[in-house]
């Protein structure tokens, strides 16, 4: 019903929850009716109320929120019996509350329930005790205040506190370690369990209800059942044992009642006492052998585990004894040295040794287990056939339970391949690192949560800082202009979505320096292909931002120059190459009229073996470099000048563009 150490917090459906809290109503209810057909007092005291083992076990394992079931049941109960329903409403509360006082406090002492503790056997009862004192004082003052009780006030406060708490120590464990493979158990066993079953209700009866030898001189017939519980813990686990407790309780109890058995006295209170210690110490032992039957076959259980994995580990496993010669090998310690066990135990370690393996190592590994402590590193092996391979090497001491030292335990790795890779890492980022040194542009790599974790020189020198520890964990935002920010964070977020983004943004170096920044980010993936960040290349370009700034300023006197300047000058879109405006010296110099000019393209200029270092060139202008340099052009007319040229990026009439001024050079270059 409940198997781990804590109760069930997960929601449920509305429909769900009523089930649950009828099918408790339910529980509750039979197993109550069965109690107060044997009462001790009156008619609603009973020696054994299996009801509140029912209610802490489900309140523990489904949670509080059911208490109202607990009520229900408790009033339809004593209502099933004739009791008027004021006084069930009032005996419901204390059986309420008894329980709810029981769970609290198992739960707050960090109880387990699968009773693999003595401690946990001891909560129980202790915390039962407790949480039903006020079930009992509830309950013993409703009947008197009702006038139902009218004398024996402290046999029916006595029997009631000890029935309930009985009834938590007996009903659930029950119910706590009911699982699948318990009941499967028992199934492979049905026939011992039927056996065991009839035989524990027969000598159970014999002893507590067909006995008249009452009294002293029967007290030693009540132990008779107590080795049955032994048998049920052994073969039947957890649920035999609680199952024995509660025949024995319950045959006790209503053995009692009846005025026969050893623990009837004339005495009522005196009675009560002796039933209630005999069904603690009955229910207490019982428990602590199944503690230490379950603690023994967990252990048993761990050793099987030990042994078959270190038998199957891939893991090479070996042990020595205090002089460090090897005791026991794995096979997968034989696989991966090439040697057989019988070629190793009683030898010392030092047969995997060889002259390439480090004496420092060695040395360092000697020096690490005199002291005892552990040593965790790496040490070149040689196997069998004479080959190496590089070993992860994991050793600790083994202590007796005196604390002296007996023997060592070693785990060997064959990290042969994870070496050559982490070589082959070491040589690949060294030269990484000195491609980035010298990588005129910044690269910087950003995590998800926007932290610089790398950065180049040429990076850091835009920024302003003097080392990487100076900005590493910096978030790269808050270099980022406020006003730019936002729109920075909805770039970072498509990059982490694995898409490649190009922005400008300005940011404000470590020194109070503004630059304005161009970036090209692109996904930072691990090696399973996660993104764990961004890879930016960023360049910086204050100046052309500046001077794009400037010529948008000054576009009308550019406008007004532009046409009479003495130079060839035009405008052209970088995208089609056509010609969007062109000056009077230019229709002058080359022959074309404006309207010819404007339905060319720059290609029609140039001399067809040139084309292509013209589109190279263009190539160049359109990732933001300015071109200046002397070219050959070609006049209407046919000749082919040699023209100097200039050229700057410009926003021509919405169009990405280029202006171009061209200076004839072409008497100059003959000279």
């Amino acid at each position: 019903m409940c198997s781990s150490t804590a109760y069930e917090t997960t929601p449920h459906t509305k429909e769900s929850y009523w089930v649950r809290t009828l099918a408790i109503t339910v529980a509750y209810f039979m197993s109550g009716y069965v109690g107060l057909q044997m009462p001790a007092v009156g008619s609603s005291v009973t020696l054994v109320w299996l009801p509140t083992g029912v209610a802490v076990a489900c309140l523990y394992c489904f949670g509080y929120r059911y208490w109202p079931a607990i009520s229900i049941g408790a009033v339809s109960v004593n209502l099933a019996v004739g009791t008027a329903w004021q006084t069930c409403f009032g005996i419901a509360v204390g059986n309420t509350a008894g329980p709810l006082i029981t769970t609290y406090l198992l739960r707050r002492l960090q109880f387990n329930p699968r009773f693999e503790r003595h401690r946990d056997i001891a909560l129980l009862a202790i915390t039962a005790h407790a949480g039903m004192l006020v079930a009992a004082s509830c309950g013993t003052a409703v009947l008197v205040y009702s006038g139902l009780l009218k004398s024996d006030f402290i046999k029916a406060w006595l029997c009631w506190w000890a029935g309930d708490s009985m009834g938590v120590i007996a009903a659930t464990p029950l119910l706590l370690v009911a699982a699948q493979r318990e009941f499967d158990g028992i199934k492979i066993r049905l026939p011992e369990f039927a056996g065991w079953f009839l035989l524990t209700v027969v000598v159970t009866g014999g002893v507590f209800v067909l006995n008249d030898n009452v009294g002293e001189p029967a007290w030693a017939l009540a132990f008779v059942p107590l080795p049955l519980i032994a048998w049920a813990t052994l073969r039947f686990g957890a649920i035999g044992t609680s199952i024995g407790i509660i025949l024995i309780s319950v045959g006790a109890a209503y053995g009692t009642s009846i005025e026969a058995g050893p623990f009837y006295r004339q005495t009522a209170t005196q009675q009560v006492l002796l039933l209630w210690v005999y069904m603690v110490v009955t229910a207490t032992l019982g428990w602590l052998i199944a503690s230490l039957h379950f603690a023994q076959m967990r252990a048993v259980n761990i050793q099987k585990v030990l042994e078959d994995g270190l038998r199957d580990a891939s893991l090479g496993v070996l042990l020595t004894d205090a002089a460090r010669k090897i005791t026991y090998v794995n096979e997968g310690f034989t696989r991966l040295t090439g040697y057989d066990a019988k070629e190793l135990l009683g030898r010392g370690c030092e047969v995997l040794q060889g002259e390439k393996t480090d004496p420092a190592t060695v040395l360092r590994i000697r020096a690490c287990l005199d002291r005892g402590g552990h040593f965790d590193g790496e040490i070149l092996n040689y196997r069998k056939d004479g080959s190496t391979f590089w070993n992860g090497v994991l050793i600790s001491p083994i202590f007796d339970p005196g604390g002296e030292r007996v023997g060592f335990f070693c785990i060997k790795i064959n990290n042969s391949a994870h070496k050559e890779i982490e070589f082959a890492i070491q040589r690949s980022e060294a030269r990484l690192r000195t491609i980035l040194d010298l990588e005129p542009e910044c690269v910087a790599i950003i995590s998800r949560e926007g932290l610089i974790l790398e950065m180049n020189p040429a990076g850091l020198a835009m920024v302003e800082a003097d080392s990487l520890m100076q900005v590493r964990g910096t978030l790269w935002e808050s270099l980022v202009d406020q006003g730019h920010r936002k729109k920075f964070n909805e770039m970072h977020s498509q990059v982490l979505a694995g898409e490649n983004r190009n922005s400008v943004f300005p940011i404000m170096g470590l020194k109070g320096t503004t630059r304005w920044l161009e970036s090209h980010a692109v996904p930072y993936r691990d090696d399973d292909d996660r993104v764990i960040g961004q890879l930016a290349v960023t360049r910086d370009i204050t100046e052309r931002k500046r001077a794009a700034e400037d010529l948008k300023a000054s576009e009308v006197r550019y406008r007004e120059l532009f046409e009479d300047n003495p130079h060839a000058m035009w405008v052209y879109e970088l995208d089609t190459l056509r010609f969007l405006a062109v000056n009077n010296a230019a229709v002058e110099h080359y022959g074309f009229s404006r309207e010819e000019f404007l339905a060319m393209t720059i290609k029609d200029i140039r001399p067809l073996d040139d084309v292509p270092v013209l589109l190279e060139n263009i190539s160049s202008v359109t990732s933001g470099l300015d071109k200046a340099g002397v070219w050959r052009h070609r006049t209407k007319g046919g000749n082919i000048i040699q023209v100097e040229i200039t050229s700057h990026l410009t926003e021509f009439d919405g169009h990405r563009a280029e202006l171009v001024l061209a200076n004839d050079v072409t008497d100059r270059r003959r000279l």
